[in-house]
């Protein structure tokens, strides 16, 4: 098992560029934020790093996040512009 572990620890993942790219950087030049669902792992928070990667990011896994999006999405987006100009981390 820790020969298994020592060789995936030395793998290096390569990134693979995704056709959506080009539309999600059109569509956040027209829009204050972006929202990009699919399925877990696909490497959608590696894609937005990539092609944002001076960009804050918030990731909708927690329920009482998201229902607060949901009640009162300008309220919500409000408040990520506080919370991204009050703070040095990009990942919320």
């Amino acid at each position: 098992m820790t020969n298994l572990k020592w060789h995936f620890k030395n793998v290096t993942m390569r990134f693979i560029p995704r056709q959506i790219g080009p539309l999600l950087k059109k569509a956040a030049r027209a829009f204050p934020a972006l929202i990009l669902t699919g399925p877990r792992r696909a490497g959608k928070t590696t894609l937005l790093q990539r092609l944002f990667p001076s960009a804050s990011y918030l990731l909708l896994e927690d329920p009482d996040l998201v229902a607060r999006f949901r009640a009162d999405p300008r309220s919500f987006l409000q408040e990520i512009r506080t919370w991204t100009r009050s703070s040095t981390s990009r990942k919320y």
